[in-house]
């Protein structure tokens, strides 16, 4: 038996899916002056994640296995046989889903397992992007979604989105590469308070639209909306940041490089700089 490259197929496993891969689910929704909208987030299904194994180390050399747990939750491994006297095993778990509780369960403790060797991990780097949710189809790409408010029927959203386009970056070879943008590349500290023409390493290139201030007991909040790639996107600026983000004075249509992060549920600035 042929020992595979171990490198090679760390790096094929965890290369970008094709935009018709990738498929998209609301995490959650809102309603403005500007109609319903909802934030949308990447994911590659269970069949993708599949047929990479398939392609990449080859049906035969690779294998996966589920357990049940007392408490209904579902544990799944997989193998990666790489030479004749070594595998590579890796696993997580995820709960019963609401829907279809026993194949949801399954299916999300495979996609999570599947990040441990690299396979979609590289979605978790985009940030949340807001769509307009219309009452008819746009586009033939849109998606329908449905979003029932438990409290107040007012509130409901359906209808159709259209997915985000994604960066670069977040595309494989022959659709355009740009760097990926690191969470934690820039630390707080590591502002770059000068203005810029150029992208720094680690960020990605936006258009500054709007911004709220929101006073909290802890201080002041700025929940700011940036367009990325045609979609509306937004961020939190808190702490140290929001008093940045201040001083920068932006206007609306003025070109900024960001990096971001994930914190308690929310995408918080990292760092901004003014460009052009």
């Amino acid at each position: 038996m042929e020992t595979l490259d171990v490198k090679k197929v760390g790096k094929e496993l965890a290369a970008p899916f094709a935009p018709d891969e990738i498929e998209w689910r609301v995490s959650r929704v809102s309603v403005n002056s500007r109609g319903p909208q909802a934030i949308v987030v990447p994911y590659v299904s269970s069949r993708a994640i599949q047929n990479r194994f398939d392609n990449v180390v080859g049906w035969d050399r690779w294998e996966n296995k589920i357990q049940q747990l007392p408490n209904g939750a579902f544990i799944q491994s997989i193998s990666i046989r790489i030479g004749e006297n070594q595998t590579i095993t890796k696993c997580d778990g995820a709960d019963p889903t609401n829907f279809e509780e026993t194949k949801g369960g399954i299916s999300s403790a495979l996609k999570r397992t599947a990040v441990l060797f690299g396979v979609g991990r590289y979605l978790y780097n985009l940030s949340e992007v807001w769509v307009e949710v219309h009452e008819k189809r746009k586009t033939d790409r849109d998606i329908y979604t449905y979003h029932k408010d438990k409290k107040d029927q007012s509130k409901d959203v359906r209808g159709y989105f259209t997915p985000p386009t994604l960066p670069n970056w977040a595309l494989p070879e022959g659709f355009g590469h740009e760097q990926s943008p690191s969470r934690n590349e820039l630390s707080s500290h590591e502002h770059h308070n000068q203005q810029s023409n150029t992208i720094p390493a680690g960020m990605v290139e936006c258009i500054f639209k709007d911004m709220v201030e929101k006073q909290y007991d802890d201080g002041v909040v700025y929940e700011i909306c940036f367009e990325q790639g045609g979609q509306i996107c937004v961020i939190y600026a808190i702490g140290k940041m929001a008093e940045e983000i201040k001083r920068l004075q932006l206007k609306p249509e003025d070109r900024v490089a960001i990096s971001s992060e994930e914190h308690r549920g929310q995408w918080v600035l990292n760092n901004v700089v003014k460009v052009g």
